[in-house]
């Protein structure tokens, strides 16, 4: 858990603690044991490390067990303005695929507690999500919400459709639905 001691912006964390907020959890609640306090997170020059974020991610899955496919509903609100310059860079490209490579070349600027690995084929070009590092108390999120942000941030890029299929390494969720609604799939 070490790779997540690298400091990142408030950004994710700020997401996070208003989707709690506006589910009736206390912003001191969601804030506990991160070491922060709510005019920190609004503080462009603040920055946070990964395991503070991991600790509002434990405290908003704590809260909110009842919200299906919580990570989904997360991580559709990152879009690329939420990472900054490489948001911009990102939509800027002049391909999905560049904006892919160059998403992946700085990937230690998002916000990502996965890794991604990308494969070509003459036919397709295969992400896997590696949740390997990921804890396993907070993983179905983590996936969740970083899939569900890598569809944002493309369909800020593009319309054109981009997954053709997923496989989670994560038992069936209950609300398959709120899956195949939000990535597009039956």
């Amino acid at each position: 858990m070490s790779q997540w001691k690298f400091e990142r912006s408030t950004q994710s964390m700020r997401l996070m603690a208003a989707f709690a907020v506006e589910h009736g959890i206390a912003m001191s609640e969601v804030l506990a044991g991160t070491d922060l306090q709510e005019n920190e997170l609004i503080d462009p020059a603040m920055v946070v490390t990964g395991q503070q974020e991991l600790r509002l991610i434990r405290n908003l899955v704590a809260s909110l067990p009842q919200i299906p496919a919580l990570g989904l509903q997360v991580g559709a609100r990152y879009h690329f303005t939420t990472f900054g310059v490489l948001g911009f860079a990102i939509v800027s490209s002049s391909s999905l695929r560049h904006a892919l490579d160059l998403a992946l070349q700085y990937f230690h600027l998002t916000f990502a507690f996965t890794r991604f690995q990308v494969t070509d084929s003459d036919t397709q070009t295969t992400i896997t999500i590696d949740d390997s590092d990921v804890p396993e108390d907070v993983r179905q999120f983590i996936v969740e919400r970083d899939a569900a942000a890598l569809i944002s941030v493309q369909r800020d890029f593009s319309n054109e459709p981009f997954l053709l299929s997923l496989n989670i390494s994560f038992p069936t969720p209950i609300n398959l639905a709120a899956y195949e609604d939000f990535f597009g799939l039956k």
